[in-house]
């Protein structure tokens, strides 16, 4: 009984003078399904079919090392909470911070964004496709991708999402994308 009065005075502390009592509420409601949405956060995994030929291993994406070319349909988990199909083409090279690489991801299903995105050089996090809150892919990502001739496999590891997963257990919500009971957010 004692932790749980400690915890409701953790809460109202935290939130005491800045938000509704609603708020307070979805954050009480709400506190486990948030927590496993941020654990399943951070990882990404995508599963494509077509012609292709890629391997790639990355380490972040400045640090990146491999090649690949492919016309894909891909069914996707992706990084921001994207899930759902679509068409994927283009080409990549990595070596280490020397890329270059022109993809895009087109007549997307369900929540995935389309983008068109070319880059020569070191990509820069500063860029939209990297936005920390909504962007469509993760600069700090640790990933590999492998394909060859009509299937291709893709998994990432999004390391900032640790830090938004145990800040949760502090009701805390560093990338204010955790769910209420009246979600408004479409």
């Amino acid at each position: 009984m004692k932790k749980l009065v400690a915890l409701v005075a953790i809460v109202i502390a935290m939130t005491a003078g800045t938000v509704t009592q609603a708020s307070v509420r979805d954050k009480i409601v709400m506190y486990i399904p948030n927590r496993i949405c941020d654990a399943m956060d951070m990882f990404s995994l995508s599963l494509a079919f077509g012609p292709t030929a890629r391997g790639e291993v990355w380490c972040t994406r400045p640090f990146a090392f491999g090649a690949g070319t492919g016309i894909l349909a891909k069914a996707a988990k992706g990084y921001n909470r994207q899930y759902g199909c679509g068409l994927e083409s283009g080409w990549e090279t990595s070596f280490g911070a020397v890329s270059s690489e022109q993809k895009e991801l087109s007549h997307s299903i369900g929540s995935l964004k389309d983008y068109s995105y070319y880059s020569s050089g070191a990509p820069n996090p500063s860029e939209k496709i990297y936005n920390f809150y909504n962007g469509e892919r993760d600069y700090w990502s640790l990933g590999m991708t492998g394909g060859l001739a009509i299937a291709e496999v893709s998994g990432e590891f999004h390391p900032v999402e640790i830090f938004d997963f145990f800040a949760g257990f502090l009701f805390i919500d560093l990338k204010g994308d955790d769910l209420t009971l009246f979600d408004t957010k479409n």
